[in-house]
């Protein structure tokens, strides 16, 4: 018997994907925003080279796949509409991936 992973990893995937977008948006809501800080040009440029790496990873991982054959376009949208979301909409998460940023920067090899 031949057990095929894409079946596996491609739903946990899209599913992890699509759960912590709808975490990122509950944390949003409820996010106090006196803290917001405007966003300069390096940041913001930032984030589309990231949009742009994560991007060209999950359409490769979708395209390789044998997984949901006749739905690969459904897939694509709903990740790619999620990490567009994440990365250009959800100021929580914005924030929290540039503290990453700043702590991994910061840190003595």
């Amino acid at each position: 018997m031949h057990l095929n992973t894409d079946l596996i990893l491609l739903p946990v995937l899209l599913i992890g994907l699509i759960g912590f977008s709808v975490y990122a948006a509950w944390q949003h809501a409820r996010w106090d925003m006196r803290g917001c800080v405007r966003r300069g040009g390096i940041a913001r440029d930032w984030f589309y080279w990231l949009y742009g790496f994560i991007s060209i990873g999950l359409l490769q991982l979708i395209n390789v796949s044998e997984a949901l054959v006749g739905h690969k376009v459904l897939v694509s949208i709903l990740s790619l509409g999620s990490v567009m979301y994440l990365l250009f909409f959800n100021g929580w998460f914005r924030n929290k991936l540039l503290g990453w940023k700043h702590t991994y920067e910061e840190k003595d090899d």
